[in-house]
């Protein structure tokens, strides 16, 4: 409920409006997570058309890339240009407070070089409704529901390893729902504030389906936080979380994977002389497997946020946390620690410059396996018009693991553009 947000596949934190609880298999999406945390400036002054009471906002993003090791394989390295085109609508109503908004985004991906006989391209869709409604000063409340038809890269989530990733000759698809919502209750004005959410989930593999079926599963998410100001711009908080995962199929002889989460911290959230905010909660975690033939699991948790703005023209984000992931094939499930560090730079006539960090431990329990993932991604743009930005940039993947067959290295170059009526 507190931090920031993706429509990648990650996440066990929660905005306001684009929350995503739980990371189920697709540990590539963290950079750009991290990226999106940082608040950008001089973006694309995007303009709408009205219809009747709906005002109407297109948009267009392109990003072409030169990639070195498409398939993220240890030894046979494939060369492609990647282009990701995003078109995207979105569409909103304002009632004083109260907004209520959609959005439709289409999701292409073309491969220039993919081998004979394989097609890396796919075109994904996304649907998403919000509401966000005012009833008072103290209670608010916001509701959500999405459809995604998405893909895994080949090399990542079920296909992770280069071995794997050329056992298929195309993506795997999945098809992704979610609906939630959360209430606040409280104001600025009281020593209290309560947040109350709940979410589910389902992801459902739609191609590959004697290897992916196993793997659809739907889960349930309940989480509470309360503040309390103890001074002004300090507050204690607690934070209790119970996540339920059920798997929609048999898997043949093999132990359930079904299993239970609670999560509970405590900490304190403070902000100092607007320049500096900050949160920190520590706490533990248990998860319980139903097939007791999987170890129960429990360990030292945490979630870390400080953000530091010097200048209005800087500003640096430091994360770090502790989190889970469903297995994606390997395991009964993944412990994560991440560490993210993003830093903001603006020059004159509106030069933008980006960097973001990411470093993560995955530990794979129930198997030997450890995996350390570095991502970097730097990235220079300028609006050209106000309709118009432009940008160049770099991003580097890096993992070692315990077993080689996971290990590789990644770079590519790339040009961005994003444009608007």
């Amino acid at each position: 409920m507190l931090a920031c947000t993706s429509t990648g596949r990650d996440v066990r934190v929660k905005n306001n409006h684009q929350g995503r609880w739980k990371q189920p298999n697709g540990q590539l999406a963290g950079l750009a997570l991290a990226l999106a945390c940082v608040q950008t400036a001089h973006a694309v002054d995007a303009q709408y058309f009205e219809l009747g009471p709906v005002k109407v906002e297109p948009v267009v993003s392109v990003d072409a890339a030169w990639v070195d090791n498409v398939y993220r394989d240890a030894e046979d390295e494939q060369e492609s240009w990647v282009i990701k085109t995003v078109p995207r609508i979105d569409a909103r109503i304002e009632n004083g407070p109260s907004q209520y908004a959609f959005r439709y985004e289409l999701q292409d991906w073309y491969y220039t070089d993919s081998p004979e006989g394989e097609d890396d391209d796919f075109t994904g869709h996304l649907f998403r409704g919000d509401i966000d409604h005012r009833f008072n000063l103290k209670n608010r409340v916001e509701l959500f529901g999405q459809h995604h038809k998405a893909h895994e890269e080949r090399g990542t989530g079920l296909t992770e390893g280069g071995s794997l990733s050329r056992f298929t000759d195309t993506p795997v698809e999945y098809d992704e729902d979610r609906y939630g919502g959360t209430y606040f209750y409280g104001s600025g004005e009281g020593k209290g504030r309560l947040e109350l959410g709940a979410e589910w989930q389902e992801t459902d593999y739609t191609n590959y389906e004697i290897y992916t079926d196993g793997f659809d599963y739907e889960q349930v998410l309940y989480q509470g936080v309360f503040y309390w100001d103890v001074r002004p711009r300090t507050a204690l908080v607690f934070d209790a979380s119970y996540l339920d995962v059920t798997y929609l199929e048999e898997r043949d002889r093999r132990a359930s994977l079904d299993s239970d989460e609670i999560r509970l911290l405590m900490g304190v959230s403070w902000e100092a002389s607007g320049k500096t905010r900050g949160e920190v909660k520590i706490g533990g975690y248990e998860r319980e497997f139903e097939d007791p033939r999987r170890d129960k699991a429990d360990g030292f948790a945490w979630d870390i946020k400080f953000n530091y703005r010097p200048k209005t023209y800087s500003s640096f984000d430091l994360t770090a946390r502790q989190l889970s992931h469903e297995t994606n094939g390997f395991g009964d499930y993944i412990e994560t620690q991440e560490y993210t560090f993003n830093w903001l730079r603006l020059f004159r006539r509106n030069w933008q410059s980006k960097l973001g960090v990411l470093f993560a431990n995955d530990d794979y329990s129930g198997i030997e396996r450890e995996d350390q993932r570095l991502h970097i991604e730097w990235t220079l743009q300028k609006p050209v018009k106000r309709w118009l930005d432009l940008g160049v940039g770099w991003r580097f993947e890096d993992r070692e693991s315990d077993d080689d067959n996971f290990t590789y290295n990644r770079q590519s170059l790339f040009v961005t553009m994003k444009a608007s009526l």
